[in-house]
């Protein structure tokens, strides 16, 4: 049983426009809220710091203690939550209340895991990205990722003025493109569609085809904390590229 199924005849169900925020920081806000439908973009002082997808509660340290929330939460997309407020919770009947509590501890303690397979692999990749000394295809691309999911497809572009340059494709797919002409103006570091995942910097942008081995928490928050590292490893692929092209002209 899901924490929220304890007591979710007490909590609201609302919705929130993508750009909206849910909460921001130093607000007096100790509501506690459970994230129905993805996502959620948590920021401190304007860098992004993780992404809270579906069932992830948000911040119930504020919620416990009665104190504000020190980040701010913007919606990425349309989002779906439940919140429930503190007078609220203090309504609840004491065996509710005492069974709740439980399941918010164990969800915590859970959590804690999930953050340190975040730390441990946003190590490891970066290590294998900055350690490689191999000729970069696709088979040591998704070796990198090895642990996180298993890459299937990957097509890298970089932006140039108004043009989107194709860097690297695992194989020939014209819709690709027009996929990242459409969303290169889009703020968004991350975007999901057609089964694809897009992920893009200041000058780089990537789309990945893959099948998850890890949770999507870990693997979501992995990438939001390595985009310095895939900027690297895409620098890396342009300069095999322009290596290559010198061979061959010499």
């Amino acid at each position: 049983m899901q924490i929220k199924d304890y007591i979710s005849k007490y909590w609201t169900e609302k919705k929130l426009k993508k750009w909206e925020y849910l909460y921001k920081a130093n607000e007096k806000d100790t509501n506690l809220y459970f994230i129905l439908k993805w996502e959620l973009l948590l920021k401190f002082k304007w860098t992004n710091i993780a992404l809270v997808w579906a069932n992830e509660i948000s911040w119930e340290k504020s919620f416990i203690e009665w104190t504000e929330k020190p980040i701010d939460a913007v919606a990425e997309i349309d989002v779906d939550y439940l919140v429930i407020t503190v007078d609220e919770f203090n309504n609840i009947n004491s065996k509710e209340k005492e069974l709740f509590l439980k399941k918010l501890i164990l969800f915590i303690s859970n959590r804690v895991y999930l953050l340190n397979s975040v730390v441990q692999n946003v190590s490891s990749l970066s290590l294998n990205i900055i350690n490689n000394k191999w000729e970069i295809n696709f088979n040591t691309i998704k070796n990198i990722f090895w642990n996180i999911f298993d890459l299937k497809e990957i097509y890298i572009y970089k932006f140039i003025w108004e043009s989107v340059i194709p860097i690297f494709d695992s194989k020939f797919n014209p819709t690709i493109v027009e996929i990242v002409e459409k969303y290169k103006e889009k703020s968004n570091l991350f975007i999901f569609l057609w089964g694809k995942y897009l992920i893009k910097s200041w000058d780089y942008c990537f789309v990945l085809e893959w099948k998850v081995i890890s949770s999507e928490y870990v693997m979501n928050n992995v990438i939001l904390n390595s985009i310095a590292s895939f900027s690297y490893l895409w620098s890396l692929i342009e300069k095999q590229k322009e290596k290559c092209l010198q061979d061959f002209l010499e």
